[in-house]
């Protein structure tokens, strides 16, 4: 396990590394493209980790899975963000702006707790979009559909066979 979680640190980190670059400048410049770039690579750890060969294809692979579901990884992140926030508003809350040793170690144990919900939370979402990506229907061009869905069919639905046929009524 040592062996094969150490191998994949020359993948994982750089691709983790460049991801954070590239969202930091797009929040850096404008906000927006930050965002975006967020959810593009919002799995690329667990992708590098798992899947990818090198740091681009990490990266490429996370694009890929969440090209389809922009949508969903925003509101789920959303929700982790609503969720790991409660912690640090009870904190302020309770201490204030103190420093004393209790109020360190409270935040520290909240910083633990909220940084492993959102590790489970985004590795349960890699796995989300990789079951969405592997169940995603395939869709045939017109020319290779099955002849019996390019008959023309009635109101109801049902099958009408073409002028001349002995059962075309």
């Amino acid at each position: 396990v040592f062996r094969r979680g150490f191998a994949s640190l020359r993948v994982v980190s750089p691709a983790v590394l460049l991801s954070w670059l590239g969202i930091y400048a797009g929040i850096i410049a404008l906000i927006v493209p930050g965002v975006l770039l967020a959810i593009r690579w919002a799995v690329v750890a667990q992708t590098g980790a798992l899947e990818a060969t090198s740091w681009r294809n990490a990266l490429t692979r996370s694009a890929g899975l969440t090209e389809k579901h922009r949508e969903h990884v925003f509101w789920f992140f959303g929700l982790i963000l609503l969720i790991t926030s409660v912690p640090a508003v009870i904190h302020i809350v309770v201490f204030g702006a103190s420093t004393t040793v209790g109020s360190v170690v409270v935040s520290t144990v909240f910083g633990v707790v909220t940084s492993s919900f959102t590790a489970l939370a985004t590795a349960f979402l890699y796995y989300d979009l990789m079951a969405r990506f592997r169940s995603a229907p395939v869709i045939l061009p017109r020319a290779q559909l099955p002849l019996h869905n390019l008959a023309p069919r009635s109101s109801s639905g049902r099958v009408v066979p073409p002028s001349g046929h002995p059962l075309h009524t």
